[in-house]
């Protein structure tokens, strides 16, 4: 009799034991189980998706353009046109300034002192504020050196898409592509025409207050305050082709 309660003692210990070891395994495969958390930085707090691997993004970079130095200064109709598309590359509502410098060999009275102060007088007449322009030099040992035009803006750049391809016939897994949205985000860098939209949402136009008193207008009178039917947009096929 003794020896049948000491086994079952025995039994009664090896289950509570066997009960501990289960208990810890579930809860060690539990916290795989766990949801992953979720990125701060993800539009609207959702979680990331496949697409999300892959960015188009902005780093800081220095545009230039380099003037040839013309006598007395006079700018062509191509510099011209060089000096405006910068300028309209500008930030309105930044402070970045516009350097237009000189080689250090250049005479105070040279053609390209006299071209650098040509194209500083030429950005101001096209809306350019004075204070974001700024005369100087830069190091050089060419006496005729071009005139340098630059200020310091950002560019947009996508991920190499060119490696470490997988194999793409491999669907067994249903799986996406090591390479899935690396496409679309290199071409949205490439095509992008301001790279501070990729930072922050492009600033919307003003609204049009004439329209909408108008259509207010119309809307308290009963009248009808949609436009005028169109009927050269009416769809309708031509007679020719019928």
């Amino acid at each position: 009799m003794p020896h049948s309660s000491s086994a079952r003692r025995r039994l009664t210990l090896s289950a509570i034991g066997l009960a501990f070891a289960l208990g810890a395994c579930a809860s060690t495969d539990m916290s795989h189980t766990r949801p992953k958390p979720v990125d701060p930085t993800h539009p609207a707090g959702a979680a990331p998706t496949a697409l999300d691997q892959f960015k188009a993004a902005t780093r800081p970079s220095e545009n230039r353009i380099a003037l040839a130095p013309h006598a007395h200064g006079v700018l062509s109709d191509a510099q011209r046109s060089a000096l405006m598309l910068l300028a309209h590359q500008l930030d309105e509502n930044d402070s970045q300034i516009v350097e237009i410098k000189i080689s250090s060999k250049e005479p105070e009275t040279g053609d390209a002192a006299h071209t650098a102060r040509s194209a500083l007088d030429y950005l101001q007449s096209i809306g350019l504020a004075t204070e974001r322009l700024k005369l100087g030099r830069f190091e050089s040992d060419v006496a005729s050196a071009p005139v340098v035009v630059s200020y310091h803006g950002v560019e947009a750049y996508g991920p190499d898409c060119n490696k470490n391809w997988d194999n793409l016939s491999a669907t067994g897994a249903n799986s996406v592509s090591k390479h899935f949205g690396c496409a679309q985000a290199a071409n949205l860098a490439a095509m992008v025409a301001d790279p501070r939209d990729l930072i922050r949402p492009a600033p919307e136009g003003p609204s049009d207050a004439t329209r909408r008193g108008v259509v207010l207008g119309k809307y308290r009178k009963g009248e009808s305050s949609s436009t005028v039917k169109d009927e050269q947009a009416s769809g309708a096929v031509s007679q020719t082709v019928k």
